[in-house]
């Protein structure tokens, strides 16, 4: 599963929560490879999700997306 996370009492959520058996959830921000850059509330919220123990990937583009599925070990 991958929602659209919306979190309604603030700005900056990331984009989807990515759910796999067996993983735990993982939030990731999507943004256009050239142009999508974080806005300040972005990077803000995601301080505190990391503060929180957890972990956020901003992904650019299919490289970054093959690079994610790797790093999870989607991918052997």
């Amino acid at each position: 599963m991958c929602p659209k996370f919306i979190d309604p009492s603030r700005r900056g959520a990331p984009d989807r929560i990515v759910m796999l058996p067996g993983h735990p959830s993982y939030f990731v921000e999507l943004k256009r490879q050239r142009l999508g850059h974080l806005k300040s509330w972005q990077a803000r919220y995601h301080d505190d999700i990391r503060s929180a123990g957890q972990r956020v990937w901003v992904l650019k583009g299919d490289a970054d997306v093959n690079a994610f599925f790797i790093e999870i070990d989607l991918c052997h």
